[in-house]
């Protein structure tokens, strides 16, 4: 495992308490607010977009949450990246996964659009299905 893996993972772990019940014992609503909290500190600082957008995007079963980070001088039709963040339908959310697709947005200098899903309690299925 590389070294800065390692080291995230140890840090990770260090900030849970050792009390703290699993994320599988909780209900899918603590089980959010839980993840939003532990992961808030996680989007500060790093690069700035030139622009940011705050979309809904249209859906059989309604409005798909989603962010547009926009680089300086894209074309309307121009290349980019769609990024889906992982969570099982239940925890994360363009803001949880903000930092970590600026860094793609950075890195590569293309649009990037960041989608999230209403949580599986609140929707049969995902929203995109």
């Amino acid at each position: 495992m590389h070294p800065q893996v390692r080291a995230f993972i140890e840090m990770l772990k260090a900030s849970i308490p050792a009390d703290a019940p699993k994320i599988w014992q909780l209900t899918p609503e603590q089980a959010r607010n839980d993840s939003d909290r532990f992961w808030a500190p996680f989007n500060q600082g790093g690069p700035k977009a030139a622009e940011v957008r705050e979309l809904r995007v249209p859906g059989r079963r309604g409005g798909v949450p989603a962010r547009l980070y926009v680089p300086d001088g894209a074309d309307a039709l121009s290349p980019g990246l769609l990024y889906l963040h992982g969570g099982g339908f239940v925890l994360g959310s363009p803001s949880t996964h903000d930092r970590l697709t600026r860094e793609l947005y950075a890195a590569h200098r293309r649009a990037r659009a960041l989608f999230g899903l209403r949580p599986r309690s609140r929707a049969s299925l995902p929203a995109g299905a």
